[in-house]
């Protein structure tokens, strides 16, 4: 039977009684979901809170029966142990313990055999408990151990049992006292197990270890296995935690919530548990009534929403009628205007429709002439072709293109397979299955065998015609001119590609999207050297805007960010240009490019980026800069020398008067011998103090150096006199001296001037906590000197005397135990004012003199260093092998340590 058609009046009723009504059901679902959710939490904290107290209570109860049974255990005579007979009477004294277990106590001796039992009619004089598990760790382990519930062997009845283990006074386990309760009969827990909660609900305790029951409201359940691990996930979600609710079907197959609270005495659980359907029973009364009220509402509403649409749409169905009645042929009707705007407005659209559906058929009419013409105008070949693949009919493009006539398509003697070269001959062929399977093909290209066997380069696509897979219209494009431009354009692609190779910049062409199409020779051979493969040298296809935004997150691509905006730039047309000068490191050392981005002008959008290496030029550059620096601070120095030979001059005035009247005054003295060793103190401090001036007169080049043969180890005793009376107390000073050693030639003050500003320089490195200095002097060739030289740094100006000079050497040594110094400062320490000291505390003047004064005396200085560890100063000087006899020098000799005082 076939169901009315429905009218749009009902149609549109019915919508929106549908749309009504779910939106009720989808507020009601909101509502009651809400409510279960809040009812659920609710329940589950009032749960957890019975479930708690329950836990409480029994875990209270095995508290007090372990204490009793400690207690007695405690209290215990030991000489019992040995008079079973005793110790049976005194245990049937125990009437507490009997009333704390129903099945009485028994204490075995250390191997596990009961020699007390009460009461007797138990019958476990005699037997032996030490496979019991909680008899066993009393007493081989000192523990107190409950049970999980077992059968006991001589009653066949449920119990659960408590052990305690009874110790000497040394603390040595000597038998064990235990309590049975026997859970088929009554017991302390019957008390938890016959409570009910809300009503309905049950109470459990459970023993997680063997997935027992102990007790529970339902006493047939007592002893039940819980189902095993992984089969329940609500029971293994209750007996896995401390506390929990769950809401899930229990092996009695019934949907509760439930609640675990540990008992922690025993490692038991007690589960409080509510039938769902019970805990949400009002919210499910109030879900009937709530679709009962909108059932009722909805009823309503659909009788309210027929008459409004039936009124509103009335007079669209008088309008359907008269179009209904339409016979094809004739005018189309005129639709009356009346009812609603909306309507109305519809009906005119519809009439204004009707008057220009001749127009259209007019257009139409038209539109085919057009076509007809551009087939017929020469812009396009197209040809029609049957089931056996003769071409039937073509246009004069056509015609032209393969240079047939029209009198051979007529005749029906040309075939596609005759226009088509035998290497396209597949390619047709999956066309031709192409249009009979999805009834068009796309575009492709091939080529035409013309009629006086020359080659025409074309695009082709074919469509079948409507109702025929087999038969079909082919429309074929010349692209003869095309071919050729793009072989023009490759050709002059190949020379713009030779002209970049050619140069020396690293060059790379990206798209406005920063694609990277192609880059030149050079950019290639540069990434190899580089670390790269040949395949990743060649970034073609890859986004050098996203390699750049990668870049920025290296701390070390300083560069990256601005290259990033300059290049985004660019491409944006925010910039003609973009320039950036940025240093790089590469296997060869750094090096320094000069970056440059230009924009693609003509067809193609993009940019052209440059990569220039400029690491000559910076290091011209540099290399100025260096040399202005140094031009600076010698004329610095040179002003400081002028500064200091002037103030040299006036005061070798004043020393020639404190001399000269020291002098006068020993004369006047003649005969006190305190006051001569002050004047001769007062002369050689003047003395000193002149050498120091020449010294100064030197270094501002006012003075020549006085070049003398000279003893060093005079030299050097006489500076370590002055440095024990400067230095502080804790700094100990020790000298090494080889005997004999050959003269130098040296200016003497200069020499010891060297020693003091190493010394100074050794002890400030000490910071004040003290330690040694060793100065040692001795001869050795160049050859050992060279052999000697630390490995991380090579003689100071040792080609001066060492490449042509083949005699002798004197070494001066000054070590010290100080802090030691990085290499970055040894590499700097002579260079003038360079100090690693405070403001105020170094003129960085010390190292430099020292470092002048080697030079001037054509020697080589040398410096070993490691932070933490000492510094040692090695100085070479070339002896004097055919010298004058000299004095001996009285200092001294070998291994002498001298202090300051």
């Amino acid at each position: 039977m076939q169901l009315p058609k429905l009218t749009l009046t009902l149609k549109l009723t019915l919508a929106l009684l549908t749309v009504c009504v779910f939106g009720s059901a989808v507020a009601t679902l909101i509502a009651t979901t809400t409510l279960r959710k809040a009812l659920t939490k609710d329940l589950s904290v009032e749960q957890a809170s019975v479930a708690k107290s329950t836990a409480a209570y029994i875990q209270s109860d095995l508290r007090l029966r372990f204490n009793a049974l400690h207690l007695a255990a405690d209290r215990m005579e030991l000489a019992l142990m040995a008079d079973p007979l005793a110790l049976q009477r005194r245990l049937e004294g125990r009437l507490v313990l009997e009333s704390l277990f129903n099945r009485g106590t028994y204490i075995t001796d250390a191997n596990g055999n009961a020699i007390a039992s009460t009461p007797v009619a138990m019958q476990r004089l005699g037997l032996n408990f030490i496979d019991r598990d909680y008899v066993a760790a009393a007493l081989t382990e000192g523990k107190s151990t409950i049970s999980n519930p077992i059968i006991a062997r001589t009653l066949g009845a449920p119990i659960i049992a408590m052990a305690v283990p009874i110790r000497r006074e040394s603390g040595e386990v000597i038998g064990a006292w235990v309590g049975a309760t026997d859970l088929s009969r009554a017991n302390f827990l019957d008390v938890f197990a016959a409570s009910q909660y809300a009503g309905t609900g049950s109470f459990a305790l459970i023993a997680p270890a063997t997935r027992t029951i102990i007790t529970a409201t339902d006493k047939s359940q007592i002893l039940q296995k819980l189902p095993a691990t992984g089969i329940n996930a609500g029971v293994d979600y209750l007996l896995s935690g401390d506390l929990g609710t769950k809401v899930y079907v229990n092996p009695q197959g019934v949907e509760v919530m439930a609640t675990a609270a540990p008992v922690p005495i025993a490692g038991w659980r007690v589960v409080a548990s509510l039938p769902t359907a019970d805990a949400f029973a009002p919210i499910e009364s109030t879900t009937r009534l709530v679709w009962i009220g909108s059932t009722l509402v909805a009823l309503l509403t659909g009788v309210l929403i027929w008459w409004l649409v039936f009124r509103q749409l009335q007079p669209l169905t008088v309008g359907t009628r008269l179009i209904a009645d339409y016979v094809p042929g004739q005018s189309l009707p005129v639709l009356p205007l009346a009812g609603d705007e909306a309507i109305n407005e519809l009906f005119e659209r519809f009439n204004l429709l009707t008057r220009s559906i001749d127009e259209q058929r007019q257009t139409i009419a038209e539109r085919e002439t057009r076509l007809r013409l551009v087939t017929e105008s020469g812009m396009l070949g197209i040809f029609y072709w049957n089931a056996d693949g003769v071409i039937t009919s073509g246009n004069d493009k056509f015609l032209a293109m393969v240079g047939y006539s029209r009198e051979d398509v007529e005749l029906g003697k040309i075939r596609w397979t005759d226009l088509t070269p035998a290497r396209f001959a597949a390619r047709d062929q999956e066309a031709l299955a192409e249009v009979a399977r999805t009834g068009i093909c796309l575009r492709y290209e091939k080529v035409f065998l013309r009629v006086d066997g020359a080659e025409l380069a074309i695009e082709i696509g074919a469509a079948a015609l409507p109702g025929q897979t087999l038969n079909g219209v082919a429309f074929v494009f010349d692209v003869s001119l095309r071919k050729a431009a793009e072989r023009d354009a490759q050709a002059s692609g190949e020379f713009a590609k030779a002209v970049i190779d050619s140069l020396a910049e690293n060059i790379a062409v990206v798209d406005a999207q920063g694609i990277v199409l192609n880059v030149n020779l050079a950019w290639r051979r540069f990434a190899i050297a580089n670390g790269g493969t040949g395949a990743s040298a060649d970034l073609a296809g890859s986004n050098y805007l996203a390699v750049c935004e990668q870049a920025t997150n290296d701390p070390e691509a300083t560069s990256a960010e601005a290259t990033l905006i300059g290049l985004k730039a660019v491409l944006a047309g925010k910039k003609s240009e973009f320039t950036l000068e940025y240093p790089c490191a590469t296997p060869a050392g750094l090096k320094w490019f000069r970056m440059m981005v230009v924009p693609l002008r003509g067809l193609q959008s993009g940019a052209v980026i440059s990569h220039k290496d400029i690491t000559s030029r910076k290091l011209a550059e540099s290399a100025r800069l260096s040399l202005e620096e140094q031009l600076r601070e010698s004329q610095k120095m040179e002003a400081i020398g002028t500064l200091a030979g002037g103030i040299a001059h006036d005061f070798n005035n004043v020393l020639a008067n404190i001399l000269g009247n020291a002098e006068l005054a020993r004369q006047d003295t003649v005969g006190n011998a305190e006051a001569q060793i002050s004047l001769e103190e007062i002369r050689k401090a003047g003395t000193h103090a002149r050498d120091l001036v020449r010294q100064i007169l030197a270094f501002s080049r006012r003075h020549p150096t006085e070049m003398t043969p000279v003893l060093l180890d005079a030299t050097v005793f006489e500076a370590v006199r002055l440095l024990r009376s400067t230095l502080p107390a804790r700094i100990r000073l020790n000298t090494q001296i080889v005997e004999k050693l050959p003269a130098v030639l040296a200016d003497n003050t200069q020499m010891q001037q060297v020693v003091i500003n190493l010394a100074t320089n050794a002890a400030q490195a000490m910071k004040g906590r003290g330690g040694s200095i060793n100065i040692a002097l001795d001869c050795m060739t160049q050859d050992a000197a060279l052999a000697a030289a630390p490995t991380n740094q090579a003689l100071r100006d040792f080609g001066d005397f060492g490449i042509g000079y083949v005699g002798s050497l004197v070494r001066l040594t000054v070590a010290d135990d100080g802090d030691g110094m990085t290499a970055e400062t040894r590499n700097r320490i002579f260079e003038p004012f360079f100090t690693t000291k405070p403001v105020n505390e170094g003129t960085g003047l010390g190292l430099s003199v020292v470092y002048g004064i080697v030079q001037r005396h054509g020697g080589a200085i040398l410096v070993d260093s490691t932070l933490g560890q000492g510094t040692i100063f090695t100085i070479y000087l070339p002896a004097i092998v055919d010298a004058p006899d000299l004095p001996v020098s009285v200092m001294p000799r070998l291994t002498e340590v001298t202090k300051t005082d």
